[in-house]
């Protein structure tokens, strides 16, 4: 069985080998582990794999497939031969810049009187905006607003456009909630009346679709923003937007946009290999940064300008800016992970919120609470007077967010969305009693919160497979994205060879794998501390995904980690200070302990959701285990038969050696006879003392280990040479005292076991350790 550090892996099922055979015998320069990677991915025939693979045909609809396009085009070409003031309505992410500048660029080639506004988060709010809308109307005369990634769900601001006699047309992507607006035309690849062939245009997709139609052409500068939108919004990379994104690509690396070429030479990769991936970690948080601080028109300005001044000035703000919301999120995410560790009990629904939460980073927060905690995260920005709360929310797999809060919209002033991911604003009155509510709601998926996620392993590859030339082919299936995941590979049995953290805080980690003497480099981002528990040498299988890392002129081939997993119940070496405090966040662990006072020092460090044992009592809280859960072995036991019951009687998805402790009783060695002679001698001479106070005194006169002579005294009361009343200790008649072989009393064994315990559990290594227990 293998466990796993984070996901639960999922294995595809074994592919048709007549299928494989056949299309490498017409193919036969692919490779083969490629061609079952792509039967893995849908491919059924060798025509598919032809059609698909070899010669791609890209899949563009026409835009006069959209419902009320017709009326759109009409009224759009009349305000343009009529001069007629047109506002283009934008949003405040990636997609609503990209969307609105396609427009705005679109109409300017064919010479219309037009303006565009991006809303300010924070003073316009998202979507239509009655008293903003009134007000550019004043400053522009405006005829016609064009919305562009917003609109859906807005029908007061709409229906007060038509006592301005101001026209209206909706441009938007985002889910329908009941009736439409009253426009004169909603443009939406999901209109309840429309049957366009595919639903998951970005809103930069529908801009594009409605200058197409305008144009009659798909125009290249147009094609590359809407790339730009359709990455950055995440939504389904298939069909047109798989074309949308793949030539929108290839036009930005031809493009002429001088602020573009600034955004990507500030990111980690140059023209040549810019990617999808370049979009999503570099060039869209950058941009999303102006709209969820400051303001997004600049993001526009931008991309649109060709004033050098001014994109200089608008790159640095903008990498302040984005250093500024990084700054931000790390401040949230800390004060909910402190309030949450000192919870007993963490509910299925984590909602909070504060007075200085930035209500446009909480996204971002409540997606990384989501993940560290596996249950769905709502974080609020609370107004000055704490009247309003407003907030966002992200969900995990099996959950859907959007579905699960539509019954509570009652208790919202705002509310949208979608599957995971939910904007929401409330008064402070129902703050409280939306979350007792959503807490008892959501309990029904305590079973879905318990589980990690799952992953999809596409294929297994051994090292001396992974090459160049295998990743250049598995790129054939690029872009990649939501419903085109990259691969997922798995290389089996691999021996970790070296590791070690890296990065500003050492979040990241590094690795060397082997299998077969053949050598891989692997990389976790944002791993460091999850995966810094394997250890070397250990045999591991890895999965993630294949890249080509290119750096300071070196070409090198890179597996990006997402887990890492081990045959059985793993082992893990916490034995040192700095791991205390990796050892305390566990999850729903076991901690052992020998001694109380030891227990008492490290319990207030310990997760609420702990199980905390002394090895005496270990009995009495067994039949509350029910899942495997993490064994962290605090202290080593008097007798290790009694850690091995423990090991062997349950099932543990890892067992932590957290014992830091100094071994006292391995450093001070064997009780020998001439150290026993000389405590029997002393208390000859000295028949009565108050024990506890001369004990260590006697240890450093005799040069004898502290942690011995007690041993010794306690030997002798059990040979009753002594005994201790009151904390003296009394010297008993010398003739009561009888010759025996004081190695066969019960507190010498005790002693011997203590060092054996202590030997094996802080000295030995962790495969020595493990054999021994599997092995009995």
């Amino acid at each position: 069985m293998i466990t796993h550090s984070i996901y639960d892996w999922q294995w595809p099922e074994t592919p048709d080998q007549t299928t494989i055979a056949a299309i490498k015998e017409r193919y036969s320069s692919y490779s083969e582990e490629f061609i079952t990677l792509a039967i893995q991915r849908g491919i059924q025939t060798v025509e598919q794999f032809e059609a698909e693979i070899v010669s791609p045909q890209p899949i563009y609809h026409h835009p006069n497939q959209l419902y009320q396009i017709d009326l759109a085009i009409e009224r759009i070409t009349q305000a343009i031969e009529n001069q007629e003031a047109i506002l283009i309505y934008g949003d405040y992410d990636v997609d609503g810049i990209t969307s609105t500048l396609i427009l705005y660029e679109g109409l300017q080639t064919l010479g219309a009187n037009v303006f565009y506004h991006l809303p300010n988060r924070y003073t316009d709010g998202y979507g239509p905006n009655i008293k903003t809308w009134e007000r550019l109307i004043d400053e522009h005369q405006l005829n016609l607003i064009i919305t562009c990634d917003n609109g859906v769900i807005d029908h007061g601001a709409v229906q007060k456009m038509k006592e301005h006699q101001v026209d209206v047309i909706i441009t938007d992507h985002h889910e329908i909630q009941g009736e439409l607006p009253p426009a004169i035309a909603v443009i939406h690849p999901k209109h309840p009346d429309g049957n366009y062939p595919f639903k998951e245009l970005s809103g930069a997709g529908v801009a594009l679709k409605v200058i197409s139609a305008l144009l009659e052409e798909v125009p290249s500068d147009a094609l590359e923003l809407a790339a730009l939108g359709t990455i950055a919004d995440m939504v389904p990379l298939i069909d047109e937007n798989r074309t949308i994104v793949k030539m929108g690509l290839e036009a930005i690396r031809r493009t002429e946009r001088p602020g573009l070429i600034k955004l990507i030479e500030q990111s980690p990769q140059n023209f040549e290999y810019f990617d999808e991936e370049t979009v999503s970690f570099s060039i869209a948080p950058k941009l999303n940064a102006l709209g969820r601080i400051d303001d997004p028109q600049e993001g526009l300005e931008l991309l649109h300008t060709y004033d050098p001044v001014r994109i200089e000035e608008i790159s640095q703000k903008i990498e302040s800016i984005n250093d500024q919301r990084k700054a931000l999120t790390e401040q949230i995410e800390s004060e909910v992970i402190e309030t949450l560790e000192s919870l007993a009990k963490i509910p299925p629904i984590i909602m909070m919120s504060g007075p200085h939460w930035l209500s446009g980073v909480l996204g971002i927060s409540a997606g990384k609470i989501a993940r560290l905690y596996h249950r769905p995260t709502l974080l609020f920005q609370e107004s000055t007077d704490k009247a309003i709360y407003k907030g966002s929310g992200r969900s995990i797999e099996g959950i859907d967010l959007f579905d699960n809060l539509t019954p509570f919209k009652s208790l919202m002033q705002h509310f949208g969305g979608h599957a995971q991911a939910v904007g929401m604003t409330l008064t402070k009155s129902n703050y409280e009693t939306l979350k007792t509510e959503l807490e008892s709601h959501f309990a029904k998926y305590q079973s879905v919160i318990d589980q990690p996620d799952s992953i999809k392993v596409d294929l297994t590859v051994p090292i001396e497979r992974i090459n160049q030339e295998f990743i250049e082919e598995v790129n054939q299936l690029a872009p990649f994205g939501m419903d085109n995941a990259k691969p997922i590979f798995c290389i089996e049995h691999v021996q970790i060879n070296s590791k070690r953290r890296i990065g500003q805080d050492q979040q990241h980690i590094r690795l060397t794998l082997e299998q077969a003497e053949y050598e891989l480099n692997a990389i976790g981002f944002f791993k460091g501390e999850s995966f810094d528990q394997f250890q070397l040498n250990e045999e591991v299988s890895a999965i993630g995904t294949l890249n080509i890392n290119r750096w300071n002129g070196q070409t090198q081939v890179q597996l990006n980690l997402e887990d890492l997993g081990s045959d059985g119940t793993r082992w893990i070496d916490a034995r040192s200070k700095q791991s205390e405090t990796m050892l305390a966040k566990l999850s729903e662990a076991v901690y052992l302990f020998q001694s109380q006072s030891v227990l008492e020092r490290f319990q207030a460090k310990i997760r609420k959701d702990a199980i905390i044992a002394l090895y005496s009592n270990i009995n009495q809280v067994m039949a509350s285990f029910t899942n495997p859960v993490p064994l962290v072995i605090m202290e080593s036991p008097e007798r290790l038969e009694d850690l091995a019951t423990i090991i062997k009687d349950l099932t543990w998805n890892a067992i932590y050696l957290g014992c830091t402790q100094d071994p006292l009783h391995y450093w001070a060695g064997p009780i020998e006879r001439e150290e026993v002679t000389k405590v029997y001698r002393f208390m000859l001479q000295y028949p009565q003392m108050d024990y506890n106070h001369y004990l260590n005194d006697i240890a450093i006169q005799l040069s004898i280990p502290l942690i011995k002579v007690r041993q010794i005294f306690i030997m002798f009361v059990e040979l009753q040479f002594v005994r201790i009343e009151a904390g003296q200790l009394r010297l008993n008649p010398i003739e009561q005292h009888i010759k025996t072989d004081y190695t066969k009393t019960r507190s010498y064994q005790q002693f011997e076991d203590y060092i054996q315990s202590e030997e094996l559990l802080y000295v030995s290594t962790v495969n020595d350790i493990k054999n021994y227990f599997e092995e009995r």
